[in-house]
């Protein structure tokens, strides 16, 4: 049988687009992967497990604030007024906390308090106050914010 008879053609043909197919399909695949095993700043998912007290500290601090419209001046409040328990604020690690925000991100959230130890490579975990043009509520959230964009906001705001 001679190599260019259309059936040895269509043949290579319907091989050659069935392997492209595979690797597209394979391609996408994988970026799919890529793209869920990251977060928007590139951080692996893996890592960017919030730590549990922030966590905790956070639901404390929104329930201080719906019962008395402000955010305490320190932590020990939380304990005073039966917000947090003693033992779980005795093993709050060092955190820098300002019920006013000690940093404006860019994007204009406030950021109340650092997790001095970096748990993340070059990011600092935070509880960060959304903006919001409603005084009475206000929405906290935990997240790793970089380093270079807390020295940023460091600089801004002196």
């Amino acid at each position: 049988m001679p190599t260019n008879s259309p059936k040895i053609r269509r043949t290579v043909r319907l091989l050659t687009a069935s392997l492209l197919l595979l690797v597209l399909v394979g391609c996408v695949t994988e970026s799919r992967k890529l793209g869920s095993a990251t977060d928007e700043n590139g951080l692996p998912q893996e890592v960017l497990r919030v730590p549990q007290q922030m966590q905790d500290l956070s639901g404390d601090l929104l329930r201080y604030h719906a019962k008395h419209r402000v955010l305490p001046s320190t932590l020990e409040l939380l304990v005073k007024e039966q917000f947090m328990s003693a033992e779980r604020y005795s093993a709050l690690p060092d955190y820098l906390y300002s019920p006013s925000g000690t940093y404006k991100l860019r994007d204009g959230r406030m950021v109340i308090l650092v997790d001095s130890e970096i748990r993340v490579e070059r990011h600092a975990w935070c509880i960060v106050r959304e903006p919001n043009s409603q005084p009475r509520s206000i929405q906290l959230n935990v997240t790793p914010v970089a380093l270079t964009e807390l020295e940023a906001a460091a600089r801004r705001s002196r």
